[in-house]
This record gives C-alpha cells, structure tokens and sequence, in this order.
C-alpha cells in the first residue's frame, strides 16, 4: 500500500508539472537556454521554442520577468521546454486592436500592419535608432495616383505618381514649397512660397 501511494503521489507530480507558468528569471543567450522560477521553485536551464531551427532559423531571446510557460515531457521539469509568452502587468498587451499585428521592441523601435487601415509602419524613431536596407537590387513600388513622402527635420519632399510616366514633386524648406511637373527631370519646377506643411 505504501508504495502504491507513493507511485500515487510521484503520478500527480508530474500530471502538475506537465504544463506550468512562471516568469523567466535568468537567460544565457549563448547556449539559447533560459531559467524560469515557478513560485519558488527554480528549474534547470531549458531551452525556449523557436518557429524554425532548420535550414531557415529564427532567434527571439526571452528576456527576464517574462512571462512564460513551461511544457514537461512527462511531467519531468528538467526535460521541460519554454513556450511563449503571457502578457503581464509588467508587460500588457501592446494593441487592442483584432485587425492590428504589432511588435514593440525594448528600444521603442516598432513594427506594425493594421489590415483595417491597409497601413504597414515601421519606426525607430522613438528608438533614435539607424535603419539599414541592404540588397543587390532595392525597389521602390507606388501605385498610380499613390505618393512618395520624405520627411527630414526642416526639409519634406513628396512625389505623386499621376499615371504613366507622369509625376508631380512638391518640396517644402524653411517656408518654401515647390511645385510643378518637372517632364522627366529636364525642365526646373515653379517656387512659390508657403508656410503649408505637407
């Protein structure tokens, strides 16, 4: 009987310990591995689920406070596996949106589409950050009738594509906006000045 109990106990152990939550309380990120405490128990370091880990591979480091949990194979915690993540206090939900995919990073960079709104947005602004596009061949695609729009602290510059080979350039500086169809860049366009910012 004693033992019987005792096989018992051990069974809903691990039935307990098959699916647990608990807070990320230490990362090495050089063996991708990761401790989680679970109340005030500690596990070993595990490693955390990542989308691939093939001839493709993905690399997203938990970090620590975060919220996670933890599947054991068998109810076994050493042989468990991290999966993300819960939202938290600490850490709430970054939209409230259903059409609305967000990514904020730590630094304030932030990566966002919104299918309601057909806007995707990047921005490191927050972050004062360098945003680096490398490639052999860089394309730059609008659609007729869409705009082109740069804007630099002081200087904004916006091309609309008219249909065809046709285009129209407006630039504002210090008060100035300029105007006009350039004719493939040949003929200078009209200046005028306006306080009107884009």
């Amino acid at each position: 009987m004693l033992d019987l109990a005792l096989r018992i106990t051990e069974l809903e152990r691990r039935v307990a310990n098959i699916v647990r939550i608990g807070a990320v309380s230490d990362v090495d990120v050089a063996a991708a591995r990761a401790v989680v405490s679970i109340g005030r128990l500690t596990t070993a370091p595990l490693p955390w689920l990542t989308r691939r880990a093939g001839a493709d591979r993905d690399w997203w480091a938990p970090s620590v406070g975060e919220q996670v949990l933890v599947l054991a194979v068998g109810g076994d915690l050493a042989q468990g596996v991290i999966l993300p993540a819960l939202y938290a206090d600490a850490a709430p939900a970054p939209a409230d949106s259903g059409s609305v995919h967000r990514t904020v990073y730590a630094d304030g960079t932030l990566f966002e589409h919104d299918s309601a709104a057909k806007i995707t947005r990047l921005s490191a602004l927050d972050a004062e950050g360098t945003l680096i596009l490398e490639a052999k061949t860089i394309v730059l695609r609008t659609g007729e009738g869409g705009t082109y729009h740069l804007d630099h602290a002081g200087y904004a510059q916006r091309l609309t594509h008219l249909g065809g080979p046709a285009f129209e350039t407006e630039t504002w500086h210090a008060g100035a906006v300029v105007t006009g169809l350039p004719d493939n860049g040949f003929s200078p366009p009209k200046v005028t000045i306006d306080d009107e910012e884009p």
